[in-house]
């Protein structure tokens, strides 16, 4: 399961942003560190959510908009959680997740057991049952076309570098010309 961050160049700094989660916000002098730095947010302002009772937002089907972003992943068992809220509060039966899923209600158990390490198939298959777009956590390659799972060039792409050096100096000249 990922989240889009929304990546800005305010002054000297790069900001990320997820719009999917109102105020979770992070920093970085460069772009390694405002990914790395973002991706901590996000589970931190996460698991708040989970940690208070609430059902944390699910990620949208939103067009990215910016000239940078990129994909935020969830370790596995922090999506487990949030899957789990999620079933709960639809009050899914176990057999009714089971039934949407193509999965036996014993596998369907083991989301319930902290100490069993979930599944991708498990995980992707609660996911798609919840209607959670985008929500592999395998990493599979999107359908072509499809603008609902669109991803920016993975780390190792030679693109990328150049990317988001081309991001960083757009973004830096748009905030120097509004007097930001």
């Amino acid at each position: 399961m990922r989240y889009a961050a929304l990546i800005d160049a305010v002054g000297d700094r790069l900001v990320a942003e997820f719009p999917d989660c109102p105020g979770c916000q992070a920093a970085g002098d460069t772009p390694e560190t405002v990914v790395r730095e973002a991706r901590a947010a996000l589970h931190r302002w996460l698991e708040a959510c989970l940690a208070e009772g609430a059902a944390p937002p699910r990620p949208s089907v939103a067009v990215v908009s910016r000239d940078w972003f990129e994909w935020i992943d969830l370790e596995p068992d922090l999506a487990r959680r949030m899957l789990l809220r999620w079933v709960v509060a639809k009050r899914i039966s176990r057999r009714e997740l089971a039934r949407r899923t193509g999965l036996s209600e014993d596998a369907i158990a083991t989301l319930h057991d902290e100490r069993v390490r979930p599944t991708a198939e498990l995980l992707d298959g609660v996911a798609r049952a919840l209607g959670v777009v985008g929500a592999s956590v395998r990493g599979a390659a999107p359908s072509a076309g499809d603008p609902r799972t669109a991803t920016a060039p993975s780390a190792g792409d030679p693109r990328t570098a150049t990317a988001r050096r081309r991001a960083v100096a757009a973004t830096r000249r748009r905030s120097r010309g509004s007097g930001a």
